[in-house]
């Protein structure tokens, strides 16, 4: 895999035909033998090398792999396994012994065929990702299977891997050569959508049912507006009962807890179990972003409810964090996909929940809501502020670097939209040198790149001296910061050009001349030598 796929597609036709012979001969497809699941590796990393030049090769994998899953889904259970597959109520699976507890939510994942079956579908989700429009040929044999797979009773595994392979498939459609290709992805994504609505009915575990409604989103995100109102209606019915009955397994899981002989280990899985559902609340609230953004207008039944009966009670202080977030990823999801004009009566609740809860999803809906919301924002914009800065004072506590730091961005990007969209009417004498303190943005990448091109807005178009200070005392720092983030990821062409054409006005004054010079002595080589390819660059702007 290291060696590259022009070094390897020297070696290419001998390598797939030993593996091929080998396939063929030396391991029975019949048999439970190990190497067969090094052999479909290899395969993978081989597609992933050679992409649509393993198109060819296909039909030496495919069959084999096919079969591998057919065999399993032809077989009927033992009357062993039905057993224990058998539905029975939560309340009967926590009066198990723990260990019963235990093996009931990992029930026969773990047997060789089964985790072979998901190794094959796997393999099955990486032929179609990296071969994409290619695999078009395939669709239909390939389609079956997986659905079929998707409403195995045997093993959730499988089902989660047969879930999110469809989104991929309605990939190959949509960017194939197919003559009907739209007709074919809408009917395609209606049978997907069908099939996986009514299996994720059926299940009970939150890890599972969040594979699924990541598919489901994906399915959507691709088909973009297709359902009439009636489908919205019953679709919005059936995420509000994804969250009610995860509500409930959370409750029935509170209350064993506090019966007399629940053990410590049991209390642990079950408060993992209900991490996972809040894990889950999350998830049905990107389905729900999803659906704002495809639908709009034909959503507004569905943002009413969630105001009447949902965001009042999970924005309460007190709750979890992925609560909030679930809570917050709402609002923000409405403010930037359905916006004033669609929910005018929403957005003063909006505005003031958005004051409670100033971390990352909030951040970001504060920012949002600046920039779409002028007007009204302007009343609130003080406080959003002061809760802003507050929340850039938290101390860093067992947080990993990158959440830490992509919340801080957030925030910082929030205070620059707020700057951006009302600044004229605010004192930026303090804010916007507070502001210039806390960057560059280093994590969240697409903020980082607005906020940096902002900051060189003001420069060029407004007042430098609110950035540089009034006597140009801030200037090393914004020299280095330029020339540190530009031919990065944090930084773009636009960047590049402004920089450059305010270096180029810096050069023209004899005054601005010399203060620019001292401050980039300091500078390694290399930065001085980027200092000059920049004073060097066309800025005309086309």
């Amino acid at each position: 895999y290291s060696a590259g796929k022009e070094q390897f597609k020297k070696y290419a036709q001998d390598i797939i035909e030993i593996l091929a012979e080998i396939q063929k001969n030396d391991i029975s497809s019949d048999s439970l033998d190990p190497q067969r699941c090094y052999l479909l590796s290899g395969w993978q990393r081989i597609c992933m090398i050679m992409e649509e030049d393993f198109v060819p090769y296909l039909e030496l994998v495919l069959p084999n792999l096919f079969k591998i899953v057919e065999q399993v889904l032809t077989t009927k259970a033992t009357k062993k396994e039905a057993e224990e597959e058998s539905q029975f109520s939560l309340a009967d699976k926590r009066k198990k012994p723990i260990d019963h507890i235990r093996e009931s939510s990992k029930k026969n994942n773990n047997t060789f065929e089964y985790e072979e079956v998901d190794i094959a579908i796997t393999m099955i989700r990486v032929f179609i990702t990296e071969l994409n429009k290619h695999y078009i040929n395939y669709l239909k044999p390939t389609m079956d299977l997986v659905l079929r797979a998707l409403v195995y009773p045997m093993s959730d595994k499988i089902r989660k891997t047969a879930a999110i392979c469809l989104p991929g498939l309605l990939l190959v459609v949509k960017n194939s050569n197919h003559p009907n290709k739209q007709e074919l992805k809408l009917t395609l994504g209606q049978a997907y959508l069908a099939t996986l609505w009514l299996t994720v009915e059926k299940e009970s575990d939150a890890e599972t049912i969040l594979k699924f409604v990541h598919a489901i989103k994906d399915c959507i995100s691709i088909l973009g507006k297709f359902m009439p109102e009636d489908e919205i209606k019953d679709t919005s019915l059936r995420i509000l009962k994804l969250l009610s009955d995860s509500d409930l397994r959370k409750l029935e899981n509170e209350n064993y807890k506090k019966v007399e002989d629940c053990e410590k280990e049991e209390i642990e899985i079950l408060n993992d179990d209900n991490d996972q559902e809040e894990e889950l609340h999350v998830g049905i609230a990107e389905l729900i972003g999803m659906l704002f953004k495809t639908h709009k207008e034909l959503t507004l039944p569905l943002v009413e409810t969630l105001f009447t009966h949902v965001l009042s009670k999970v924005l309460q202080p007190g709750l979890s964090d992925k609560m909030h977030k679930f809570g917050l990823c709402l609002i923000d999801d409405m403010i930037e996909y359905l916006g004033i004009e669609l929910i005018p009566n929403q957005w003063p609740l909006i505005s003031e929940a958005l004051t409670w809860f100033v971390r990352q999803a909030a951040a970001y809906g504060i920012g949002i809501l600046a920039l779409k919301g002028k007007e009204l924002f302007t009343d609130i914009a003080q406080i959003c502020l002061v809760k802003l800065f507050e929340a850039l004072a938290i101390p860093k506590t067992n947080e990993k670097d990158f959440h830490y730091g992509f919340t801080k961005d957030n925030i910082v990007a929030a205070i620059g939209k707020i700057i951006q969209s009302i600044g004229m009417k605010l004192d930026v004498s303090e804010l916007i040198p507070k502001w210039v303190d806390q960057l560059p943005i280093k994590y969240d990448i697409v903020e980082g790149k607005k906020q940096h091109e902002f900051m060189l807005d003001i420069i060029l178009k407004w007042n430098a001296a609110l950035v540089l200070g009034p006597n140009g005392e801030k200037l090393p720092k914004i020299v280095t910061l330029y020339v540190t983030i530009i031919d990065t990821k944090m930084s773009n062409d636009n960047i590049a050009k402004k920089f450059a054409q305010f270096l180029k006005a810096l050069i023209a004054e004899d005054n601005t001349r010399e203060i620019l010079q001292n401050a980039c002595k300091p500078l390694p080589d290399l930065q001085k030598k980027k200092i000059e390819k920049l004073l060097s660059m066309d800025t005309n702007t086309k």
